[in-house]
């Protein structure tokens, strides 16, 4: 598992720009059991373009 300051660290590392985040309170793994919680973000979706 890779936290999310792992990834946005590599991001910054690697010259790519930040263009879009979104999270959500969905599990989006490819599996049958979609569960949703109201406190935290189970899934988000990050959109990045190299400089």
């Amino acid at each position: 598992m890779h936290t999310i300051s792992d990834i946005l660290n590599s991001i910054l590392q690697n010259n790519i720009e930040l263009q879009e985040f979104e999270e959500y309170n969905i599990e989006m793994a490819n599996n049958d059991s979609i569960k949703s919680l109201d406190k935290f973000p189970l899934s988000y979706i990050l959109v990045g373009k190299k400089k």
